[in-house]
C-alpha cells in the first residue's frame, strides 16, 4: 500500500514538473517579447525626457511613464517567471531604435515635440497590442495581466493625446503627426470682376 501511495504522489509531482515545463503557446512568447520591447522604450525615452524636457508637463509625463512602467515591468517580470517562460531581454524593435536614437539627437523644444510624438505612437501601438491580448489571448495569466495592465496604458494614452493636443492649439504641434488648424475651413476668396 505504502508503495502505491508514493508511485502515486512521484506521479503527481513528474505531472505538475511536466506541467510547469511546457512551452507557452507562439502567441504568448511573442506578446511577451513585444510588451518588453515597449515597455523597455517607454522607460529609457521617458529617461532622456526627465534630464532634456524643456516643458514641466513633459517632465511630469515622463516621471510618471517611469513610475509606472516600472511597476508594470516588474508584474511583467514575476508573471514570465512563474509561467516557465524564459524572460524576454526588453529589445527594442526597429522602430523603438529608431525613435530613441531622434531623441537622443533632439534638443530644447525639438525633444518635446520628438518625445510626445513618440509616446503617442508608442502608446497607440501598446493599447492596441494589450488590448487585443487582454480579449483573445490564450494564456490565462497573461490574459489577466493585460487586463489589469490596459487601464493604465489607456490613461497614458489620454494624458499623451491631451498633452500633443495642447501642444497643436498652442503651434507647437510635433512635425508630421497631422496637425490640423482649430475652427471653421476659410471661406475660399472669390475675385469681384468690375
Amino acid at each position: 500500500m505504502r508503495m502505491l501511495v508514493s508511485a502515486a504522489a512521484a506521479l503527481v509531482i513528474a505531472g505538475s514538473a511536466a506541467l510547469a515545463q511546457q512551452k507557452a503557446p507562439a502567441e504568448t512568447t511573442a506578446f511577451a517579447r513585444k510588451v518588453a520591447g515597449a515597455n523597455a522604450f517607454e522607460i529609457q525615452s521617458s529617461q532622456l525626457a526627465q534630464d532634456r524636457a524643456q516643458s514641466g508637463e513633459v517632465k511630469s509625463f515622463a516621471k510618471q511613464m517611469i513610475t509606472d512602467h516600472t511597476k508594470i515591468g516588474e508584474d511583467f517580470k514575476s508573471l514570465v517567471q512563474s509561467a516557465n517562460i524564459p524572460l524576454p531581454p526588453g529589445r527594442l524593435d526597429a522602430k523603438q531604435k529608431a525613435a530613441l536614437l531622434k531623441l537622443k539627437k533632439a534638443k530644447g523644444p525639438a525633444f518635446d515635440r520628438a518625445y510626445v510624438s513618440a509616446q503617442l505612437a508608442g502608446h497607440k501601438q501598446a493599447v492596441a497590442l494589450v488590448g487585443k491580448y487582454a480579449k483573445s489571448g490564450r494564456t490565462p495569466q497573461f490574459k489577466e495581466l493585460a487586463q489589469k495592465t490596459l487601464p493604465t496604458l489607456e490613461q497614458h494614452l489620454s494624458e499623451i493625446t491631451e498633452l500633443s493636443n495642447r501642444a497643436v492649439a498652442a503651434g507647437k504641434a510635433p512635425t508630421g503627426t497631422g496637425s490640423r488648424a482649430i475652427g471653421p475651413p476659410a471661406e475660399p476668396q472669390t475675385r469681384h470682376k468690375r
